[in-house]
């Protein structure tokens, strides 16, 4: 995999629902192309990992590979068609000289790799909490960063 260049071009709001009710907008990282999907956050130091990623997939009945193996723990958030939360699930560190892998997703909307506490920070449960996205032009009313 050769590196392409970060942060990516890309912008969005995740609007967190709870009940049926938008409980925040959050300033997200954008990827939409298959080589910024499959790169993530490879290549990238934890400082420079300042808000979540979104794995926008183009076509979420297709399969779409993502290379893990971070050099800091990252929240996987996996949302499905209509935005509600499928599994979240925490990926530590990479030790040095292990191997990157690739974890396949199909059937999601998107995936949000987010730094670690993210989902508690905002209550975010499997199942039951719905999340939105939003193009960077339509910035909310609030957004946290």
């Amino acid at each position: 995999m050769k590196p392409i260049p970060f942060p990516f071009s890309g912008r969005c709001y995740i609007t967190v629902w709870q009940n049926r009710l938008p409980i925040e907008s959050i300033a997200a990282e954008e990827a939409t192309t298959r080589a910024e999907i499959e790169q993530a956050l490879n290549y990238r130091k934890y400082s420079s990992f300042r808000q979540p990623m979104i794995l926008h997939f183009p076509d979420p009945a297709l399969q779409q590979p993502v290379w893990f193996g971070f050099q800091f723990p990252v929240e996987l958030i996996v949302a499905d068609m209509e935005g509600y939360v499928k599994k979240i699930a925490y990926m530590p560190a990479a030790r040095p000289g292990t191997a990157k892998f690739i974890q396949f997703f199909s059937n999601c909307a998107y995936a949000i790799l987010a730094p670690e506490g993210f989902s508690k920070k905002w209550a975010i449960k499997e199942q039951e909490t719905q999340m939105r996205l939003l193009s960077f032009q339509k910035q909310p009313a609030t957004a946290a960063v």
